[in-house]
């Protein structure tokens, strides 16, 4: 057994330096290609909450860390001398073992759904009050509340900068957000949409773009589309924010929208279906029949599909053809939904007023993969960035979580 304090520390600073590789998960770790006994043994100088860590960082890691023979090096690297020094000492010894094994149970117990379904917490991003809109934008996280927008980077880990904004209330948790070419858009519940440069963090402009608050933004080819309760979507110059055209004819307020094919689809609380229109010819194509919802239907468009959450489900369109053809969800999906991002084939589904916050399905099988337990109040929106989950929530809970995709 090494016990030389420099090479300890030495082990210590490269596992460190090799951390980050580990977090990022592009390839299988390179320490995996050294021989069995010598990874061990660099593994038996971590801290446990180290190595529980770093068992996360791939499955060839994590079989690593469930050999006998490692927690056995653990244990004679940490208690052999306890016997030989302190004979007395022998029934602490035997809670040590203990502690050991329940340790490995546990780990193993709470990791290895995980592992096996691929989605893990990684960390949590600091932030004060509660988030009631979020963006990716380039390296950044925009994090706003009824106050103040926050500008998380994720390259540094740290806050860019912060700023006030008044956004005139609260209306159902939702603050919406755009941004394109150094600008954020943020949506008012008085219909006006201020307008902030986000490399001097000033404030450049400010319009009344709907009688009453706003419900969603979207940038689609250098148009600014904004949807409101007033049951219409306006589209704008980004460059001039001149008013370019209005899609009306809706049933109630427009949460949600999507593009396909120079297409806008369009979807309303309280209604049957989605509406397309035609963003060219300014023109009102066809509507999309799926089922009541009284609730705000996240969307989201993959390939020629349009993927739709509801308080009754998913429901999996075909945009071509125009009809449905799979409903994925169970009775515990049935709540509320406010947010749906898709990460390969992981369909993942932010809800409501539901225990389960945000559940993962299989999008070819439809099958239920898991759910991730961090969050204890409703889920306000996720986003994906380089392969990573970020989840929101409001209320008493007031954490951003960052999620790993775990590869094979």
């Amino acid at each position: 057994m090494i016990t030389n304090s420099k090479c300890e520390q030495d082990i210590y600073r490269l596992t460190l330096e090799n951390m980050q590789d580990f977090l990022n998960l592009q390839s299988e770790s390179l320490l995996l290609k050294l021989p069995i006994d010598v990874l061990i043994e660099m593994m038996t100088f971590l801290h446990l909450d180290a190595l529980s860590s770093l068992s996360l960082s791939c499955k060839g890691m994590f079989g690593v860390h469930q050999k006998d023979e490692l927690w056995c090096s653990l244990f004679k690297a940490r208690f052999s001398s306890i016997t030989y020094l302190f004979p007395h000492r022998s029934h602490k010894l035997k809670c040590d073992v203990r502690a050991f094994q329940e340790m490995k149970l546990l780990t193993k117990e709470k990791i290895t759904s995980n592992i096996e379904n691929g989605i893990y917490r990684l960390s949590e991003i600091p932030h004060a009050g509660v988030v009631y809109g979020s963006l990716i934008y380039n390296d950044w996280l925009i994090l706003a509340n009824e106050n103040a927008v926050s500008i998380w980077d994720f390259i540094t880990e740290k806050y860019v900068h912060s700023f006030e904004i008044k956004t005139g209330g609260i209306s159902k948790n939702l603050i919406p957000l755009a941004a394109h070419d150094e600008k954020l858009y943020c949506g008012h519940t008085q219909g006006c949409i201020d307008v902030w440069d986000l490399k001097t963090f000033e404030k450049i402009g400010n319009f009344q773009a709907h009688r009453i608050k706003i419900d969603s933004l979207q940038i689609y080819k250098g148009k600014l589309f904004s949807g409101a309760s007033d049951a219409t979507i306006k589209m704008w110059n980004l460059e001039t924010l001149k008013h370019l055209a209005t899609f009306g004819g809706h049933e109630s307020a427009v949460t949600s929208m999507v593009f396909y094919e120079q297409k806008l689809i369009c979807s309303c609380s309280y209604s049957s279906h989605v509406n397309i229109w035609d963003i060219e010819k300014k023109l009102f194509l066809t509507k999309l029949t799926l089922r009541k919802c009284c609730t705000t239907r996240p969307m989201l468009v993959h390939k020629n599909q349009l993927i739709c959450l509801d308080n009754h489900g998913i429901t999996i369109s075909d945009l071509d053809s125009l009809k449905q053809i799979k409903e994925i969800g169970d009775e515990s999906t049935k709540h509320t939904g406010s947010s749906l991002v898709l990460y390969g084939n992981k369909l993942i589904a932010g809800l409501q007023g539901s225990p389960d916050r945000i559940k993962v399905w299989d999008l070819i099988s439809g099958k239920y993969v898991q759910k991730l337990e961090g969050h204890v109040s409703s889920i306000n929106s996720l986003a994906i960035y380089q392969g990573k989950l970020i989840s929101t929530a409001v209320g008493k809970d007031k954490s951003v979580l960052l999620w790993n995709f775990l590869k094979d």
